[in-house]
């Protein structure tokens, strides 16, 4: 059985990587808007310029929105392998 303080840290650490995931999830959603955007402004602008510089900037933040949620993915990633170890070792104990 897990003393009082390990499982209070547990709890802590299980907040701390449900959070992380849902701001990965969040990022991807706004990424996958910002990349259905681009598309639907890139098929607009074959006709003007000035849409294509638009279409270039949406792209440009859709990649660096894909890139944000893959880095918030990672740390959520590392967050559950903490939580993981932390259960591991107040099992042994």
């Amino acid at each position: 059985m897990a003393s009082s303080s390990s499982q209070s840290t547990i709890k802590t650490a299980h907040k701390k990587a449900l959070l992380a995931s849902l701001r990965a999830l969040r990022a991807y959603a706004v990424a996958d808007l910002l990349t259905k955007r681009a598309k639907k402004t890139a098929k607009k602008a074959k006709k003007d310029k000035a849409l294509s510089a638009k279409a270039k900037k949406v792209k440009r933040l859709a990649d660096k929105a894909q890139d944000l949620a893959r880095s918030l993915n990672k740390k959520a990633m590392k967050n559950n392998l903490e939580v993981r170890k932390l259960i591991n070792t107040s099992k042994k104990v």
